[in-house]
């Protein structure tokens, strides 16, 4: 019974975290990787991973620009919608229930030769509530 109460303790302790709320959620927000942002307590989006970035870096001439691919999720009323967006390909942007989601920016932009660390990746995206 003892192990039980740290257990309890530190689930209370998580659950009481503190979320930070953009009102309202129209326009652009920005994400950094593995951040969630809340737009209510019921609608939250997170920025998962990026599954590809092959844009042809700066310094560099391309036959084609390349793509940026991410990884987002989009909670609604607990309903977990997982989707990914493209820079350059389609699609760029979904609607999800009643939510279009949109990428502005995948950041940074390469640069050769240098690489990019998965945790220095930020997104914009624009964010819209539709009838």
């Amino acid at each position: 019974m003892k192990r039980f109460f740290p257990f309890l303790f530190l689930l209370f302790v998580f659950s009481c975290e503190d979320k930070e709320v953009i009102p309202p959620f129209e326009g652009d927000i920005s994400l950094n990787i593995y951040e969630i942002k809340y737009f209510s307590e019921e609608v939250e989006i997170g920025f998962l991973d990026v599954n590809e970035d092959s844009r042809c870096p700066k310094g560099v001439v391309c036959k084609w620009p390349g793509n940026g691919k991410i990884s987002l999720r989009l909670s609604i009323n607990s309903s977990i919608n997982y989707f990914t967006l493209n820079f350059y390909l389609e699609p760029t942007a979904v609607e999800l229930s009643g939510y279009m989601v949109e990428l502005k920016e995948l950041n940074p932009y390469p640069v050769y030769p240098d690489k990019i660390s998965l945790n220095d990746y930020s997104i914009i995206l624009n964010v819209e509530q539709i009838d």
